[in-house]
């Protein structure tokens, strides 16, 4: 189920249950920036165990349509503002020589007169973004830009067309844009299948290579849980170093070296490998992970969950959709140049669908050091 989240009401950047992200910092030949930035949505939701995150990208209409001169913040920045008619603009990015712009916005509002409020709009254009496998105590969302123009050519412009995609949907430049932002076109109707401009961010996207373990049960709709590796366990999971604390020395000589990594990952199995004796699990299935034994310096991390000790254990997840990142730190009292593997051992666990536990698994992680700290 979705449960709304309450955002910060914090007169800035939040605004009943808009929220507003600005990346520019009004340098170089951003003309219509300002010095401020904002990365991050703040809110609160009931405690729980929280796989996906769900948003609108765009303004609810009643929200849309006024007059941001006298608006409350954000509502009051006025470069994301087009008219009354048509409302704000739910996207705005610009290219350093202004010629390609994309600004994502409602088309073919009608009302009463321009400096009022329409009654509908052709084209509402408010994207539907689904993300799973988001983890709100440490996920982060990117907007990739790159995705975004992977079908379009900014050097080239339709004649008698601004530049870029306005949200015309008679704009060729808008066709390959707008779907990736989560819509129909030309029609503007929300359409969360064809999103591609967000997208999870791991933070080994750019370092060590994502490990994955599925769980899946070794008998069709029975039997026991298995927790199955998709790399060679025999080989040990990479942490990096992260921090040092207590000590100035380049190797952490004399303090306590910390290295992390957010690897494995864990998820249900997507479709059953009878080959390999492994089968999708019922849907509605509560997974646990339980610790059997972890080295001295070793803890997992999941959520606001810390794994140090035998029996510590964490729900990860329900099917049939969920994703559990495991944040993975080493703590090296004494600092110096790491050497060496560390275990840890669990087991896979739930009291749903008459399952049995899974037989212990067992990873070793191995500490390296790629130069000083700050």
């Amino acid at each position: 189920a979705e449960v709304p989240v309450a955002l910060e009401q914090d007169g800035i950047w939040q605004y009943q249950n808009v929220a507003l992200l600005d990346f520019e910092d009004g340098s170089g030949p951003c003309a219509n920036g300002n010095t401020a930035t904002n990365s991050v949505v703040k809110g609160t939701v009931p405690s729980g165990v929280y796989t996906g995150v769900a948003f609108d990208l765009g303004l609810p209409f009643e929200l849309n349509h006024g007059n941001a001169a006298t608006a409350v913040s954000p509502l009051n920045f006025t470069a994301m503002f087009w008219s009354w008619q048509s409302g704000y603009k739910a996207v705005r990015i610009d290219t350093a020589d202004d010629k390609y712009r994309i600004h994502l916005g409602s088309t073919g509002c009608t009302g009463a007169g321009p400096s009022q409020p329409p009654t509908s709009c052709a084209a509402p254009n408010v994207g539907a973004v689904r993300i799973d496998g988001f983890n709100p105590t440490h996920s982060v969302i990117a907007a990739d830009l790159k995705t975004l123009l992977a079908a379009s050519n900014i050097d080239e412009n339709e004649a008698d067309t601004p530049p870029g995609c306005m949200s015309n949907p008679d704009d060729a430049e808008c066709a390959p844009l707008l779907p990736r932002f989560g819509l129909t076109f030309p029609g503007g109707q929300p359409d969360a299948e064809a999103q591609q401009f967000f997208h999870l961010l791991h933070e080994h996207d750019d370092g060590d290579p994502h490990l994955e373990i599925v769980v899946a049960s070794d008998a069709d709709g029975s039997g026991a849980l298995v927790a199955h590796p998709e790399f060679d366990t025999n080989e040990a999971i990479p942490l990096s170093f992260d921090s040092c604390l207590g000590s100035e020395a380049e190797d952490c000589a004399g303090g306590t070296a910390i290295y992390s990594a957010v690897n494995p990952g864990i998820s249900p199995l997507e479709e059953s490998e009878p080959d390999e004796s492994i089968f999708t699990l019922a849907d509605a299935t509560t997974v646990t992970l339980e610790v059997t034994a972890i080295a001295e310096g070793l803890t997992i991390r999941f959520g606001d969950t810390t794994l140090d000790s035998v029996g510590d254990s964490v729900a990860l997840g329900v099917t049939p959709e969920f994703h559990a990142d495991l944040q993975t730190q080493l703590a090296i009292a004494g600092g110096g140049e790491p050497s060496g593997t560390y275990a840890a051992s669990f087991k896979l666990t739930t009291t749903d669908n008459g399952y049995s536990q899974s037989e212990v698994l067992t990873l070793s992680f191995t500490p390296h050091h790629d130069g000083g700290h700050d």
